[in-house]
């Protein structure tokens, strides 16, 4: 991995492998550039930042950039966005918080098993009560890049099968590999980001930082970490910090007239008509 921004972004413009960084004015790291038709795009990332590298695979190139969520003990204390490019040379972001390791060769939890084939590791924590034992599972899963896409990745590779599950009797302990419970496999998410796998849809309304969809879709609400909006300006994508003010800013019109969406990543939550969302892939005609 090079790396390409650093954690603290200088109020310059930096232009770097066709990318032009800069800082906007609530210092968070704004990323542009122009697809194939030199149609404008741009991601909007939360802060803090921890950093931006950018890895070469075979004719593709992938960019990653990493910050922390302000989590912490069991709580993911990392976001990390895989930034690829599609056949018309628009961005197609993969999202994911995790418990992700980084050092001076980037993000430690990004894997070269196959050559132009990376595994990128996805760490959650699943609580346990053992009476009153405070324990669980720390459940590590991987997916694999299929460019642009991510998909998720079972079996093994290398010495580990994934998901691989740690034991935690209490917290403080040592944890211990064991064979994946059913009730990790139950509440194990699907993260991979390709539209064409995804849930369509469409969103009616906005309210309380949520997206109300079709009721069709079994969600009374949608909470949804990465918006990416393709319109006659281009694509935008805002990443994390999707408050109702920003999703009212994105889709002004929603609930007169719906706009068509597909979500990838969606999580029905047992017991509840709540949903989240890793994407959603919107387009205003």
């Amino acid at each position: 991995m090079t790396r390409i921004a650093p954690a603290s972004l200088p109020d310059r413009l930096i232009q770097v492998h066709g990318l032009t960084l800069s800082k906007n004015p609530e210092s968070r790291l704004v990323v542009q550039g122009r697809d194939k038709a030199r149609r404008p795009w741009q991601i909007t990332f939360p802060p803090p930042l921890d950093g931006g590298w950018v890895v070469d695979n075979n004719s593709s190139r992938t960019y990653y950039f990493a910050g922390y969520t302000g989590g912490a003990g069991v709580a993911p204390d990392s976001w990390v966005i895989a930034l690829s490019f599609d056949e018309k040379g628009r961005p197609t972001p993969f999202h994911m918080l995790s418990n992700h390791a980084r050092d001076a060769q980037g993000i430690c939890d990004l894997l070269q098993v196959d050559p132009g084939s990376p595994l990128l590791l996805h760490q959650y924590w699943l609580e346990k009560w053992e009476g009153f034992i405070r324990g669980g599972y720390f459940v590590t899963g991987a997916y694999r890049q299929q460019c642009p896409y991510w998909y998720k990745a079972s079996g093994r590779f290398d010495q580990i099968t994934f998901p691989a599950v740690e034991h935690l009797v209490e917290l403080g302990a040592k944890p211990k590999l064991v064979p994946a419970p059913d009730v990790a496999y139950h509440w194990e998410r699907d993260l991979g980001n390709d539209p064409r796998l995804g849930r369509q849809t469409k969103i009616v309304g906005i309210a309380k930082d949520h997206i109300k969809t079709d009721p069709d879709l079994g969600c009374d609400s949608i909470s949804i970490s990465v918006l990416v909006l393709d319109s006659r300006r281009g694509r935008e994508i805002e990443v994390v910090e999707l408050s109702s003010e920003e999703l009212t800013r994105m889709l002004p019109n929603a609930a007169r007239r719906p706009v068509a969406a597909t979500l990838t990543g969606l999580h029905h939550w047992p017991a509840s008509r709540d949903c989240s969302a890793s994407i959603a892939w919107a387009e205003i005609r």
